[in-house]
């Protein structure tokens, strides 16, 4: 009977044998897409004072230095101060009926209803990127103050319009997912 326990425990050892084998795979590098714009511009009317149907911005100067394909987007803060001190709301656009500065697209831009000028338009296509290395033209062809709405009671009227480009990569982004972020408090 001893001799059947020793059996029936030798029985129950296990042997496991563990198969194993590496292998590494070759390095795969890759860079990080470089979105890199300069604008300068635009280049303002030498006059001191303007009037009503003058032009007074001929275009940006937009260089652009990136190494993948972006998509741009402008965006006009105007603030106008009236004589006496006091802040006027303005806005840009074509319509002579509404907008105080008239403002003239060249081509490939689009205004659209959210207040941005956008190349090519914000739903894109495929041909409305930009190349790497390929500068577009500048968005503004033309800046006028309207006559229908600009009377002598803006006369001495400091105007200020300031443009904010926007660039992003094309495809892998859209717009509306951009977020924004607030970097003293980091949201």
């Amino acid at each position: 009977s001893l001799i059947l326990v020793a059996l029936i425990a030798a029985s129950s050892v296990v042997t496991y044998a563990w198969l194993t084998s590496t292998g590494t795979s070759d390095s795969i590098n890759y860079k990080v897409g470089d979105i890199n714009y300069t604008i300068e511009g635009p280049q303002v009317a030498d006059n001191t004072y303007v009037v009503p149907g003058q032009q007074i911005a001929s275009g940006f100067v937009i260089t652009n230095s990136s190494n993948i394909e972006t998509n741009l987007r402008v965006q006009f803060t105007i603030t106008v101060e009236d004589a006496n001190g006091a802040l006027k709301d303005w806005t840009i656009g074509s319509n002579n009926s509404t907008d105080e500065l008239i403002l003239t697209l060249n081509t490939n831009w689009v205004l659209d209803t959210d207040g941005y000028l956008y190349y090519g338009g914000k739903d894109l296509e495929a041909d409305d990127v930009i190349a790497a290395s390929t500068n577009p033209s500048s968005p503004i062809a033309g800046l006028q103050l309207n006559g229908a709405l600009i009377g002598n009671d803006y006369s001495g009227a400091v105007i200020t319009v300031q443009a904010t480009f926007y660039a992003k990569q094309d495809a892998y982004i859209k717009w509306d997912e951009m977020g924004s972020i607030d970097w003293t408090t980091g949201i």
